[in-house]
């Protein structure tokens, strides 16, 4: 079985294009919709869904699974598999820390890194049985942890982990439009930073015109020298599967100066998401539809984690 833990792949074709689509492949599909725990957030939480949804809902097919991360993380599923990796009676090599210090058992080597969080990225991608996992650059050594844990307990007991590999597309990070030394994020306070997917034809029109770029009117790639123009090109490239050098020439071709691009820019983003847009509209007209959908989804997953809980405490001599 596979779990793809769904984060904007639909907005980046980069990432469908790594995407195993056999018929296995998509019978064996779980789509993962992150949640926010607070309160504060809970409008946050439902655009979230909402969203993704919406921008995966192409997709699906009719193996796949979409359900919400704590559907997996509520309940015995998550705690049992903790419990078993983290025992005396799994003993799971792990990866030498940065003093030199290679503990015997998982919870020791996090505790000692302090990084418990950690148990959360990995438990769903092993209750999982996780194959494909989109994520940024900054979550990469999550993958690499999966990897590495898979690996040791199949050495060790029996093989029931799939060692997942990490998509991270041809842009693994997109940058913020105000900040291009860092990424695009939610959670900063300055909302023409980003491109949401509910903005406005005019609001992403005018974000992206006041992106940060520089004083250089031409339009060129360069991430290290020029990460304000660059981001621009890897959004446009994102969005259209242009590449860079082709996205340079046509801008040389039409003497498009910098502010000039930012417009191309605009009405490429603006195309690629109207469908999203139209989607996430209709799904807030009929919350109810989500709801089954996300219901239906809870309950598949949890079977899958709960015959890789069954499989793993037989391979360890538990039962």
């Amino acid at each position: 079985m596979g779990i793809i833990r769904k984060q904007y792949i639909d907005f980046f074709p980069a990432y469908r294009k790594q995407l195993p689509r056999t018929a296995a492949a998509a019978e064996a599909a779980v789509y993962l919709i992150p949640h926010h725990v607070s309160r504060q957030q809970r409008r946050v939480q439902q655009d979230a869904r909402t969203g993704r949804y919406a921008c995966g809902r192409r997709r699906l097919h009719g193996g796949d699974v979409l359900c919400g991360v704590r559907h997996l993380h509520a309940g015995a599923v998550d705690d049992q598999l903790r419990q078993l990796l983290g025992s005396g009676d799994c003993p799971v090599d792990t990866p030498l820390t940065a003093a030199g210090v290679r503990c015997r058992n998982m919870r020791n080597w996090l505790g000692y890194l302090g990084a418990s969080a950690l148990y959360h990225d990995f438990n769903i991608c092993l209750s999982g049985r996780a194959t494909d996992v989109p994520v940024g650059e900054d979550q990469i050594h999550h993958i690499e942890l999966t990897r590495y844990l898979a690996k040791s307990f199949n050495r060790n007991f029996n093989t029931i982990f799939p060692r997942c590999r990490a998509l991270t597309g041809e842009s693994p990070k997109i940058r913020s439009l105000r900040n291009p030394e860092g990424k695009m994020s939610k959670s900063d306070p300055n909302p023409l930073s980003r491109i949401e997917l509910t903005d406005s034809p005019k609001d992403i029109t005018e974000k992206i015109k006041k992106a940060v770029t520089d004083f250089t009117s031409e339009v060129s790639y360069d991430p290290d020298r020029r990460p304000g123009v660059s981001n621009l090109i890897d959004i446009h490239m994102g969005v259209t599967e242009l590449c860079a050098e082709e996205i340079c020439e046509n801008a040389f071709l039409n003497a498009l100066t910098t502010a000039m691009y930012k417009a191309t820019v605009a009405e490429a983003v603006i195309e690629h998401l109207k469908p999203i847009s139209d989607s996430i509209q209709r799904l807030k007209n009929d919350p109810g539809h989500l709801e089954k959908v996300l219901k239906t989804g809870q309950e598949r997953a949890q079977a899958i984690a709960q015959d890789t809980i069954m499989e793993v405490k037989q391979a360890m001599g538990l039962r």
